[in-house]
C-alpha cells in the first residue's frame, strides 16, 4: 500500500453498484474512459463492449453478466 503522502492522485469512492451489461449506456462508456475516433452516438458504447470482451471473454452480450459500478471522487 503506497503512503498517502508519496501518492500524486487520492481517491474516495462515492457509490459502488452492480449493473447488468444491458443496462450500461453511452454515458456509462465514457465515464469508463472508452475512446473512439469516432464522436457519433453508440461508438463509445461499441468501444466500451468491445474492450470488456477482450479482456473477459465470458463478458459477451449473450450472457448480460452483472459489472460493478464504481464511482471515484478526488481529494
Amino acid at each position: 500500500v503506497m503512503p498517502r503522502h508519496a501518492s500524486r492522485i487520492t481517491l474516495k469512492i462515492k457509490e459502488v453498484k452492480g449493473v447488468r451489461l444491458h443496462h450500461v449506456s453511452e454515458k456509462d462508456a465514457i465515464a469508463a474512459g472508452a475512446r473512439s475516433p469516432l464522436r457519433e452516438v453508440g461508438f463509445r458504447l461499441d468501444a466500451f463492449l468491445r474492450a470488456l470482451a477482450k479482456k473477459h471473454r465470458n463478458a459477451t452480450w449473450k450472457r448480460n453478466p452483472w459489472l460493478w459500478a464504481v464511482t471515484f471522487e478526488r481529494l
